[in-house]
């Protein structure tokens, strides 16, 4: 029997970039066609998850680690459906987004964050890029960042009018990617606060996220960096005060921040630590890491690696309120621009 998500389908398919090919994961709302002709939804109730140590030791520059093995595992899909998002699609014309994982990081990364925009009605995609914790091909000169969101646009068509998403290094990709977005481009942790286009534009970010200090220094502040962009670009990006403001329905703004500071929690209670840079991804991939990860945390520590605050979220494990936040947030950027 085909199991189905109550708002959405799956897939899996590869499109080449520069000879090699390259996963995508696809999510569209239930009952409607596949996006690729000849596409059929998966049966599995579970997305294949894979992190590959011996690759992020590669990759952190402890290649005497390359030996470590693979783990495989298999993450729930959503099932349960997402409830209907507060602020109205404005057209029904076809719409695409792309989400674009971060270094060392996985194209299920965002994987309820898909679901619940396929649930919308838009089709979803997540390409794999070579910095993948999964290692399912060899990068070359020709597989850049770019060039895989351009092949998975290209596959899918040119009738699709598109949004961007991203994740750390991910984020960096949604904003710098070349071509119209007219969806917008989301930013969640990126490593600077500026977009300098014409689309629209939502930045997510935490203060308490331990790649700025190691990015810009103690003094450095994602409010900081944004303000000095608005002033270079001749913008003003208006900065929402609590996740449930962020675009909601009436909202006259088309670039938008939200930032969460001391000073400005956005609906994260005052006894709870603000969201780390690991906060904002699944909690679903983020417990496989716990798994695999934290009993190598002591050696990593001691050889003084920069950890992307996975220890601290093993500490705080906040994915899920944080996605409480967030996700709602970016439902409703994407439907206001449709």
């Amino acid at each position: 029997m085909s199991w189905r998500g109550a708002s959405a389908d799956h897939a899996s398919f590869e499109v080449d970039v520069g000879g090699e090919r390259v996963p995508v994961a696809v999510w569209w709302p239930r009952e409607a066609a596949p996006p690729i002709a000849g596409m059929s939804p998966t049966t599995s109730s579970s997305y294949d998850y894979r992190i590959d140590i011996g690759r992020i030791a590669n990759k952190m520059r402890v290649s005497w680690l390359r030996w470590l093995p693979a783990r495989e595992f298999a993450l729930s899909r959503g099932g349960g459906g997402a409830p209907k998002c507060d602020q109205p699609a404005r057209s029904a014309a076809p719409s695409a987004i792309i989400f674009a994982h971060g270094f060392l990081g996985s194209r299920y990364d965002q994987a309820h964050v898909c679901e619940a925009l396929a649930a919308d009605g838009f089709v979803v995609l997540a390409p794999e890029f070579s910095e993948s914790l999964a290692a399912s091909f060899t990068p070359n000169a020709q597989t850049d960042r770019a060039a895989i969101v351009q092949a998975v646009q290209v596959a899918l068509g040119t009738k699709w009018r598109w949004g961007i998403f991203g994740h750390s290094a991910g984020a960096y990709t949604s904003v710098s990617q070349p071509g119209e977005f007219p969806l917008g481009r989301v930013a969640i942790c990126p490593g600077k606060g500026d977009y300098a286009g014409a689309d629209p534009f939502f930045l997510i970010a935490s203060e308490a996220d331990g790649c700025y200090r190691v990015m810009g220094g103690a003094d450095y502040t994602i409010q900081g960096a944004l303000l000095d962009a608005d002033r270079a670009n001749g913008f003003t990006t208006q900065r929402f005060t609590s996740a449930a403001e962020a675009f909601a329905p009436g909202t006259r703004c088309r670039r938008g921040a939200l930032i969460f500071s001391e000073e400005s929690r956005a609906g994260v209670p005052a006894a709870a630590p603000l969201p780390n840079h690991i906060s904002f991804l699944w909690e679903q991939s983020n417990e496989a890491l716990v798994q695999v990860l934290s009993p190598l945390l002591p050696l990593a520590k001691f050889l003084g690696l920069f950890l992307l605050d996975f220890d601290v979220y093993t500490e705080t494990r906040d994915s899920e309120p944080t996605a409480r936040l967030i996700v709602p947030a970016v439902r409703r950027f994407f439907n206001a621009f449709r």
